[in-house]
């Protein structure tokens, strides 16, 4: 699945309405659920927003010059793929932790609010607090949960990192569409 991500972002202009048509097949046949069909069909689509980075001609992918960085973390994604540090902190307004992190094909976690603390994040969000997050990302999945021990410090005491997760016991929600 990751080739099949790199190769949309690569595809030329003149072969989008041929993945559009596969695209288009898969999903009639439910060959993979609508969360996996809908990112693939935004790359494909040139008026989406995760484009409108990509005319950036000075920032882009360690390894993979002709891809995007993917948000305002993207710079600290990029160093994380590139092995330029182990690990390293996004700042999250939306995707901001989680796109860089996906395109970079590393790891990244937006915590719940409250959990790691915005003192002294610069530059200062103009907006609600509950939307402007700090996170770790990291190369590798292990390195995740010991930097947001570090990032919770006081707040520690509300996460359970020690245990392990039975992922049987989790529930997962989602909502098909954009809700608009």
């Amino acid at each position: 699945m990751q080739t099949t991500f790199l190769n949309l972002l690569k595809c030329p202009p003149e072969d989008k309405s041929k993945a559009i048509r596969v695209l288009n097949l898969w999903q009639k046949n439910n060959v993979f659920p609508p969360e996996v069909i809908q990112p693939l069909f935004d790359l494909v689509n040139p008026n989406h927003p995760i484009h409108k980075e990509q005319c950036n001609v000075v920032f882009t992918l360690g390894y993979f010059y002709r891809h995007i960085l993917g948000g305002s973390s993207g710079g600290e994604g990029c160093l994380q793929e590139a092995a330029g540090s182990p690990c390293g902190i996004g700042a999250g307004i939306g995707g901001s932790i989680r796109m860089p992190s996906f395109f970079n094909g590393v790891f990244g976690h937006k915590p719940s609010k409250g959990i790691v603390s915005n003192e002294g994040q610069f530059p200062n969000a103009e907006i609600e607090d509950q939307h402007k997050l700090l996170g770790p990302m990291c190369r590798l999945a292990q390195d995740l949960r010991p930097m947001l021990e570090v990032l919770t410090c006081k707040h520690a005491d509300q996460l359970d990192l020690k245990h392990k997760v039975d992922i049987s016991k989790l529930k997962v929600y989602y909502m098909e569409g954009d809700g608009g």
